[in-house]
């Protein structure tokens, strides 16, 4: 029984590091709204396909808890996604009213795309070392290594991760979340709670 709690402490205490990334709560801002690359980032859903093509599957109902705050209010508000897989691609979106926005991109997939954001390249080429000197970081703003299992995608060799986080500018809690693995290369970007519709 000793061994089960410690075990379930040990994986919450895990889980709760990853969804927190950075030690420090004032995050710097990467701006959605201001990120260019060849993919859609926020478009429609014809722009969407005219792109990428017809996706490899679709979830219909997803959900989101999320917290909208700005000067007149706080609260959370439950909305309703649905969810569209590029699966080979190791990209994602989501969909609402005919618009999708970006959720998931994987850089190992896609060695060679580029997302342009006013300060840095997100890029497979991008390592931790170059954006902790851009943003001047120290090892406090970094969450890792954090343990392989608990990285939002697949992992074969690696065993490790490393985690930075970044507001995105929207009057709401959304965040970027760029993965780098234990080569610290920029290997995958989560954004959440991101709502233009």
């Amino acid at each position: 029984m000793k061994h089960l709690i410690f075990s379930l402490y040990a994986l919450l205490t895990i889980n709760m590091s990853v969804c927190y990334g950075q030690e420090n709560p004032r995050l710097d801002t990467i701006k959605l709204a201001n990120m260019y690359s060849d993919i859609p980032i926020l478009s429609s859903t014809e722009n969407l396909i005219l792109c990428l093509g017809t996706c490899s599957s679709m979830s219909f109902n997803f959900y989101a808890n999320v917290h909208i705050s700005n000067a007149l209010t706080h609260k959370d508000t439950l909305f309703y996604f649905n969810k569209v897989y590029y699966s080979k691609k190791g990209i994602s979106y989501l969909e609402k009213n005919g618009t999708v926005i970006l959720q998931d991109f994987d850089f190992k997939k896609n060695k060679k795309m580029i997302f342009l954001t006013e300060k840095i390249q997100l890029c497979r080429n991008l390592t931790l070392d170059e954006l902790m000197k851009i943003y001047h970081y120290t090892n406090e703003n970094v969450a890792g290594p954090q343990v392989g299992l608990m990285a939002p995608y697949r992992m074969r060799k690696c065993r490790c991760f490393y985690q930075v986080n970044f507001l995105t500018g929207e009057p709401i809690n959304a965040k970027i979340e760029l993965y780098f693995d234990c080569r610290k290369n920029l290997r995958y970007m989560l954004i959440r709670n991101s709502v233009f519709w």
